[in-house]
C-alpha cells in the first residue's frame, strides 16, 4: 500500500479503520450511547471485573493464554522494571 499510494497511505488507512470501528461500537454497544448512566459504583465494577478475572484464571482450559496475556501487556506497558533499575536486597 505504501508503494503504490505513499507513506502517509497506510497510517491514513488505520486511522480511518479505528474511526469507523469507534462509530460502530458508539451507536451500537449499549453502555456508550448516551442517557443510559451505569447504576454501579466504581467499586462494584470493580469487584464485578475481578470476579471475572478470577473465573478466567480458574478454568484450566483458558489459564495459560490469560496469564501469557497479562505478562505480555505487562512487559509490553513498561510495568516490570529493568534489571539495572531494581533494588538490591
Amino acid at each position: 500500500m505504501a508503494e503504490a499510494w505513499g507513506i502517509r497511505a497506510p497510517f491514513l488507512f488505520v486511522a480511518g479503520s479505528v474511526s469507523l470501528v469507534s462509530l460502530a461500537n458508539y451507536f451500537n454497544l449499549p453502555e456508550t450511547r448516551t442517557g443510559t448512566p451505569s447504576k454501579r459504583g466504581v467499586a462494584d465494577e470493580f469487584r464485578s471485573t475481578l470476579a471475572q478475572w478470577r473465573s478466567l484464571v480458574l478454568d484450566k482450559s483458558v489459564r495459560s493464554t490469560v496469564l501469557l496475556q497479562g505478562a505480555y501487556w505487562a512487559v509490553a506497558s513498561g510495568c516490570v522494571a529493568p534489571r539495572d533499575r531494581q533494588r538490591a536486597d
